[in-house]
């Protein structure tokens, strides 16, 4: 096994087992009508009480001996979603309001309705993103650091675009916008577009004051760049760009320079490129480095 495969591949063993980190507490479910929609910190509705929210017209909530353990919203399913939503904004619980709204799934898949992307976290919802992995046509990388003012992971390095699947979109128009808005290239341009991968990742989320979780599912796709395209952010949420090798990569995730979404992408792309190449990996694959944090 070549040096790169074995760390990508040690990389890859510890970053995976990381994707999924438990809640700071246990969490109560969140229902809409009979549909588990997420989550919340056992008394975090109970800030509510005395809002207006519990005497509309529109929702209430209601704890029966059935529900007793979760926290069930009754009403028209987009009614509630939406006021729920205006509700944490006036409470302040809400995070950055985007007037954008995800989607709200059941747990079996079932679209719901839609809700303001800034109180996805501190309800559980589990939402879906899209990202683009750059390769240039000698392998090296594209990849972006992330502006200074963003709310998550600020000034830490990602792949080339990395968004939310809002409601207006599906993950191929949600990996176009994206595309776009942070790195001024249009995907009908670029070369080898293909879908590459999906995976969920979970960890607590300081939105609502220290009450959220942010649980998401991400799409990726990879493509190449050709030597004439330079991104060049267009929404002024991307400090820089590099184009690094597949080793400064590595080096640049062995320092937690990336996020940990990123970097998993990363080195599933290159253990997949090395792998082409033809040499397969073997037992030492199961070696697991430091911690990332």
């Amino acid at each position: 096994m070549s040096g790169l495969l074995f760390r990508a591949c040690a990389l890859r063993t510890s970053l995976e087992a990381q994707l999924i980190v438990a809640p700071r507490t246990p969490r109560t479910k969140l229902l809409l009508n009979t549909s588990v929609i997420g989550s919340v910190e056992p008394d975090f509705l109970r800030a509510l009480e005395g809002n207006a929210f519990l005497h509309s017209k529109q929702v209430h909530i209601v704890s029966s001996q059935e529900f007793h353990a979760n926290w069930q919203m009754q009403g028209h399913a987009q009614s509630v979603l939406t006021h729920l939503a205006s509700v944490l904004r006036d409470m302040g619980l809400s995070g950055a309001w985007r007037n954008e709204r995800a989607h709200v799934y059941d747990a079996q898949g079932e679209l719901v309705g839609a809700i303001e992307r800034g109180v996805v976290r501190v309800l559980g919802i589990n939402t879906q993103s899209v990202g683009l992995m750059g390769w240039t046509a000698d392998q090296r990388i594209w990849v972006q650091q992330r502006a200074a003012t963003k709310s998550d992971n600020p000034m830490l390095w990602d792949i080339l675009s990395n968004g939310m699947v809002t409601d207006a979109d599906d993950v191929r128009s949600a990996l176009a916008r994206e595309t776009w808005e942070e790195a001024g290239l249009d995907v009908k341009v670029l070369s080898h577009v293909q879908y590459a991968g999906q995976f969920a990742y979970a960890r607590p989320s300081k939105a609502g004051n220290g009450a959220g979780y942010l649980r998401e599912t991400m799409n990726w796709f990879s493509a190449i760049v050709e030597e004439h395209f330079h991104p060049k952010n267009q929404d002024g949420e991307v400090a820089q760009f590099a184009c690094l090798t597949p080793d400064e990569i590595l080096n640049a995730i062995e320092m937690q320079s990336f996020t940990l979404d990123a970097a998993y992408v990363l080195v599933s792309e290159i253990v997949k490129m090395l792998e082409k190449k033809g040499i397969e990996p073997d037992a030492l694959c199961d070696f697991i480095p430091h911690s990332y944090q």
